[in-house]
């Protein structure tokens, strides 16, 4: 069975100071004004929701330069189909996701204020996609509503391991306002989708491919994956070789055979490895644990990190005995890593060896001693 063909856009209801004068983000009104043309065209219902049923236009949106006249005549116009479902705005209590096939969720700057934590309109999206087989997308900033988007059954993120677009980093830099983003203590749109696992490394490698390496080893948590981003880079760069390994950073088991496979690649093939890119990063999810038991967001980001790269320079000695990489060797270096201070219990900062799988250097190993005693709450002889 097809999905409804009616469409439901959602509108932030936030708004903040952004821009001179103290002018206000809000709705940028042919984010949402252009997706309702375009479903009226093709055939498709549309409604318009907010969390609160308030909207308020981006100040910049309104701008002369910036809303082209035939849009204007239709903002403008207060009996148009747009601006009477804007000025009528549903709630998500009034909206049945029953009725929808399609979740567009608007924009504007202000929607990384409302939409991370907007329970109404991610429930309403999460049950049009899951429930009713329908699409869900959105435009520009519209994406920070992923930050709320679980799968039902695995409460895994909703774009977890997917491609998605949004308004980046850079842009928010060349616009000036990144500062005030981070004023308002919200995640930008690139740090919103890292947090959720989107593949944002695909991009990474597009991007090193196209300055013709020698070799490309792609790390993901499925062959899939690494299949669908190695097609795509063989069509840019065909002359990139490229080889694979399969890693799941929240199983430490798998994260030793990916890194025992790339380090059998260097000892038997003579592969140089001359940079290592750690790219995987969950943040602010929900609580959940490892396979090893450890707390996700930890056992991924950090633990699963350290141990792949642990293992790639344990074979670079092998290659360079007596020597630790230096620092300008290494895309990323461990200074001192936060862990839980008990697999320490039993060793002794005075035997290095020890300890040398935690910290590069006798003052690195005292500090992390020091930092595992305030972390577990008790001292330890040594």
């Amino acid at each position: 069975m097809s999905p409804p063909r009616k469409a439901l856009i959602a509108i932030t209801s936030a708004h903040a100071p952004l821009y001179p004068e103290g002018k206000e983000t809000g709705l940028f009104i042919t984010e949402a004004l252009h997706p309702f043309k375009v479903f009226r065209a093709a055939g498709f219902e549309v409604d318009l929701v907010s969390e609160t049923g308030h909207w308020q236009p981006d100040w910049l949106s309104v701008q002369k330069d910036w809303l082209p006249e035939d849009d204007r005549k239709i903002y403008e116009d207060t009996s148009s189909e747009f601006r009477r479902k804007l000025d009528n705005l549903l709630k998500p209590s009034d909206v049945k996701w029953e009725d929808y096939g399609l979740f567009f969720a608007s924009a504007g700057h202000a929607s990384l204020i409302d939409y991370p934590t907007a329970t109404g309109l991610q429930a309403l999206a999460t049950n049009i996609y899951y429930q009713n087989a329908g699409i869900m997308s959105a435009v520009c900033h519209g994406g920070a509503i992923f930050l709320g988007l679980s799968d039902p059954a695995n409460k895994e993120p909703m774009i977890k391991g997917k491609t998605v677009t949004g308004f980046t980093n850079r842009g928010e830099e060349e616009e000036g306002i990144l500062d005030v983003i981070k004023s308002w203590d919200k995640l930008t749109i690139e740090a919103g989708a890292a947090a959720c696992g989107a593949n944002l490394g695909a991009q990474f490698v597009e991007t090193i491919a196209s300055h013709s390496p020698a070799l490309l080893i792609l790390a993901s948590r499925s062959q899939e994956t690494i299949d669908a981003t190695a097609a795509a880079l063989r069509k840019k760069s065909p002359d990139v070789a490229l080889r694979s390994v399969v890693v799941g950073l929240g199983s430490l088991a798998s994260v030793r055979r990916a890194a025992d496979q790339v380090v059998a690649m260097q000892r038997d093939e003579g592969i140089a490895i001359d940079a290592l890119m750690l790219n995987a990063s969950i943040m602010a999810c929900p609580y959940g644990t490892t396979a090893d038991g450890l707390e996700r967001q930890f056992g991924t980001n950090h633990l699963g990190h350290f141990v792949f790269a642990h293992q790639h320079e344990s074979c670079e000695a092998h290659r360079h005995p007596g020597r630790w990489l230096e620092e300008s060797e290494q895309v990323v270096h461990f200074e001192s890593f936060q862990h839980n201070g008990k697999f320490l219990r039993d060793a002794k900062v005075a035997e290095f060896d020890m300890v040398a799988a935690w910290a590069r250097n006798w003052y690195n190993a005292e500090r992390l001693w020091k930092m595992s005693e305030e972390m577990v709450g008790e001292k330890f002889d040594f």
